[in-house]
């Protein structure tokens, strides 16, 4: 069934969205109507729950095509015949609603057997994986029409859709050391903001406010060189391209860092302060949120999030599963294979990648390179003392890091 959706301008009254406003409140039993949605597409969560290597790596070469680096959240409702259009949509990430977004919703077709007539909503907001949800459908009257929990399902990816931006995930939700999580809602990684595209500008005021006003991120770091960051416009980014001029300055912080990739990161000095520039950020939560991105998202972002992430102990397995997800977004394939294998005819573990376009990539020597510096076998230790012997970070920056972005 098609549906018409429109955000509300302005937010219903109180007692409009609650209806006993001037009596008793109606009890409603959340827990009794709950349901689970699912934020991945099912080639997406298939790729996650494949427990080989092997059926990974099919499961990746099917959505080589295919952009899947999007979130998908419907929630379905049915609603008595007798009830009166138009409908409100309210949602909620607690059940008392002491925050709430108002959406109008168009409820179209014919009742079932039993009177209702039944439809889907999409919600345009960030969801959050293992998070539980609330919402309800008023009608004309106010009168509530249909309620309900919705439970997300838990997955260690939380893409974010942003308007025209693409690669767009934040690196929580992945099991790290002593069984704690990397929270979400505090680092995202993903693509240029800047320049346009198709004769536009590639952020939009939408996507803009979704970064800006949903998520709060206060931290742009660009990994791109001067040349490199230019975007269509040829215009040379200098400043937060999310921020706002207050008192003539830029309300949002802007780290430019030119680094290179994989293991020219760890072999090649000239990476190190820069390095230091950016660890020094992830260990200072004023900083925080934190989006960092360079062209692509595929290859500067995904050696940034190995070292983070590979810090905070999340096993190599994982950040492979990270690293690959880019091939969710169809302008970069990222995997664990030769370029036989890119081709499908083959797969392999031995960290050969491949090379295209004149692009390096090597996966496998990032994580060998650094496994040089572990002195007890383990990745966090490799890449924790590599950050301190070789970039100048302190333990005290390793400890405030971890003590941020471990839940």
């Amino acid at each position: 069934m098609k549906r018409k959706l429109r955000l509300m301008a302005g937010i219903l009254a109180a007692c409009m969205l609650f209806p006993a406003c001037g009596g008793t409140e109606q009890e409603l039993d959340f827990d009794g109507r709950a349901t689970e949605i699912d934020l991945c597409n099912y080639v997406v969560r298939a790729y996650l729950d494949a427990d080989d290597y092997d059926t990974e790596f099919q499961t990746l070469k099917t959505m080589q095509r295919m952009a899947m680096d999007r979130q998908e959240a419907e929630i379905t409702v049915r609603v008595p015949q007798d009830t009166s259009a138009p409908y409100s949509f309210v949602f909620s990430s607690d059940r008392e609603f002491t925050k709430f977004t108002t959406y109008e919703m168009e409820i179209t077709g014919r009742p079932d057997a039993e009177g209702y007539i039944g439809d889907y909503f999409y919600v345009d907001e960030s969801l959050i994986p293992g998070n539980e949800y609330f919402w309800k459908v008023l009608d004309k009257k106010g009168k509530i029409a249909d309620y309900g929990k919705t439970c997300v399902k838990d997955a260690p990816v939380r893409f974010i859709n942003v308007e025209s931006v693409r690669n767009f995930r934040d690196i929580g939700g992945w099991t790290a050391e002593n069984g704690k999580k990397v929270a979400y809602g505090l680092v995202y990684r993903g693509t240029r903001l800047n320049g346009q595209q198709n004769g536009t500008m590639l952020l939009t005021e939408k996507g803009r406010a979704r970064i800006r006003d949903e998520l709060g991120i206060m931290t742009e770091i660009d990994l791109r060189s001067e040349s490199d960051s230019t975007g269509y416009d040829q215009k040379v980014q200098i400043t937060c391209v999310f921020g706002d001029i207050v008192n003539g300055k830029n309300d949002r912080n802007y780290l430019k860092c030119d680094i290179n990739q994989y293991d020219a990161v760890i072999n090649s000095s000239r990476n190190y302060a820069l390095l230091r520039q950016i660890f020094s950020y992830f260990a200072d939560e004023s900083k925080y949120p934190i989006y960092f991105h360079c062209n692509s998202g595929a290859d500067r972002t995904g050696t940034i999030a190995f070292l983070l992430n590979g810090l905070l102990g999340v096993s190599f397995e994982d950040l492979t599963r990270d690293f690959e997800l880019t091939s969710m977004y169809s302008a970069r394939w990222r995997s664990k294979a030769t370029s036989e294998g890119f081709d499908g005819e083959g797969a392999n573990k031995s960290g050969l990648y491949q090379q295209d376009g004149g692009n390096y990539v090597n996966w496998g020597k990032l994580y060998t390179d650094v496994m040089e510096f572990s002195e007890d076998g383990t990745l966090a230790d490799g890449i924790a003392n590599f950050l301190k012997e070789r970039v100048g970070i302190t333990d005290e920056q390793i400890a405030s890091i971890k003590s941020i972005l471990l839940k």
